[in-house]
């Protein structure tokens, strides 16, 4: 099971951390993309950007919300994909 590196992987940026070495992934190539796929994984999706797009200040609503989750400025990218392919192993 790979409860507690999903955990890792949800909650921390890969800009301060490496994720595969901290997780003990190894990176494969895919099938259809550039992008390696993660070894110990049993299904796997390959994708390709469609739009991407920066979360804008005022989606958020709330001066609150910046405040206590945003305070560095570090809004969401927004990325919109296709599923060029699927599949397990």
């Amino acid at each position: 099971m790979l409860k507690d590196e999903l955990l890792l992987c949800g909650t921390k940026s890969g800009r301060d951390l490496d994720k595969f070495a901290v997780c003990g992934f190894a990176a494969i190539p895919g099938r259809k993309v550039s992008a390696p796929i993660i070894d110990r994984c049993d299904l796997h999706y390959e994708c390709k950007i469609i739009a991407r797009t920066e979360q804008a200040r005022a989606d958020f609503g709330s001066e609150e919300v910046l405040a206590k989750y945003y305070k560095d400025g570090d809004h969401h990218l927004i990325v919109f994909g296709e599923i060029l392919t699927a599949y397990t192993g």
